[in-house]
């Protein structure tokens, strides 16, 4: 009988280990560790850079995200004057878990039409993550916007084990109320899931 019950506890913890929530944490990088990231960032931008004073990385929202307690990106943000754009714009360059520079995001596209500023991205105001299901992790990022006043614009990031994307269904879904936290972008998403509009 005790045999029974002490196997009957094992699959019990089993099941629970396989279920358990993915446990998700964002810690800051090293001051130390810059320089290295500077460099692959500049490289990966190259010429689209209007000149070498115009990029911002932005240190203090700049985090390791850690799946599991296990290390799996890097995320920095950076603002630069963009050539292509003829604005300044962010983007979140990531890195895998052993530093190799994996492509860079464009954190709420910033336009430019003939001679008029649609929106200029000053930097980088909140970063954090959440746990959608045990398969889909979101990163909110609010940036400051200048285009006729300042605004905040809240970009939406997919992240799972391996990849991370741009999602511009959520990105679209919740800014059409006034982001400007992260505890008002949290419940706009569970808004827009609640409406149905986005799949989750």
């Amino acid at each position: 009988m005790k045999k029974i019950i002490l196997l009957m506890i094992v699959i019990l913890l089993n099941v629970s280990v396989i279920y358990a929530k993915e446990t998700l944490e964002l810690k800051n990088i090293d001051d130390n560790e810059f320089e290295y990231f500077e460099i692959k960032i500049e490289n990966s931008i190259g010429k689209d850079k209007k000149d070498d004073l115009s990029s911002i990385i932005n240190n203090d929202q700049s985090f390791d995200l850690f799946i599991n307690n296990v290390k799996k990106f890097r995320l920095i943000p950076v603002s630069f004057v963009s050539r292509k754009a003829r604005n300044r714009v962010c983007i979140l360059s990531y890195f895998s878990d052993n530093n190799e520079f994996v492509d860079n995001l464009n954190i709420g596209y910033i336009s430019r039409e003939e001679d008029e500023i649609t929106g200029s991205c000053q930097g980088i105001n909140a970063v954090s993550v959440e746990s959608i299901n045990d398969k889909k992790f979101l990163l909110y990022i609010i940036s400051n916007r200048v285009a006729n006043h300042y605004e905040n614009y809240t970009t939406v990031v997919t992240i799972n084990s391996r990849d991370i994307q741009l999602d511009e269904e959520l990105s679209s879904c919740i800014n059409n109320n006034k982001i400007d936290s992260i505890a008002k972008a949290r419940k706009a998403i569970k808004k827009c899931y609640h409406d149905k509009r986005i799949k989750n």
